[in-house]
């Protein structure tokens, strides 16, 4: 993902959550430390049916 389809998709998700795009982006950066993960497209992968494990 590239860094101007990050900002639009962080936009998206703020506006659906009614909070700012630099919340969506503070609460992935806090998020992504507990995952195990490092990047948007590291989210992509994850198995959230089946504990939490990476596919691929």
């Amino acid at each position: 993902m590239s860094g101007g389809q990050a900002v639009v998709l962080a936009d998206r998700i703020g506006a659906q959550l009614l909070i700012s795009p630099r919340t969506v982006g503070h609460h992935l950066a806090n998020v992504f430390p507990k995952l195990g993960i490092v990047s948007r497209a590291d989210l992509a992968r994850i198995d959230f049916g089946d504990g939490l494990h990476l596919i691929g």
